[in-house]
């Protein structure tokens, strides 16, 4: 699933959506999602 966003950003973003990333695990989540993504972006208008 993380592997499957990281290639979703490198795919729209091009070599910008090129990031670090962390996995933490968690013994429940709500509504008994599978995975938590957060981001922190920048948008830089050229």
């Amino acid at each position: 699933m993380i592997n499957g966003a990281s290639d979703f950003m490198i795919d729209v973003m091009g070599d910008a959506g090129r990031h670090t990333r962390f996995a933490v695990g968690a013994p429940s989540l709500p509504l008994g999602v599978a995975v938590e993504i957060d981001g922190i972006f920048r948008i830089k208008q050229s």
